[in-house]
């Protein structure tokens, strides 16, 4: 899999969105999606389509990967547990927008 970071950048910035405000949208440390986008570090799949969610475009437009490639039942369960965790019960409404979003 491809992360195309300079295309995740340039998109972040074009929503005016900072990394802190990504990471907090996506339940990760700042630190992380600097290393994504700086390359140091690659994404795994369930984190790019997160990103991609974040930013409200379709995955291909920031990686190579297929837009309809559903996400397991399992990778959901432990990201909605994860960002719960990390973001308390405000971050339910994103969770639930990106369930339903991949059931479609």
């Amino acid at each position: 899999m491809v992360f195309k970071r300079e295309e995740f950048k340039i998109l972040r910035k074009l929503k005016k969105l900072t990394t802190e405000e990504v990471a907090l949208k996506a339940g990760i440390h700042r630190v992380t999606l600097s290393n994504w986008e700086r390359g140091k570090k690659i994404p795994s799949e369930k984190n790019v389509r997160l990103l991609a969610f974040v930013l409200e475009v379709p995955v291909s437009e920031i990686s190579d990967l297929e837009d309809d490639h559903p996400i397991s039942e399992g990778d959901l369960s432990e990201m909605a547990e994860s960002w719960q965790a990390f973001s308390g019960i405000q971050q339910q409404n994103i969770t639930d927008r990106f369930e339903n979003s991949i059931k479609q």
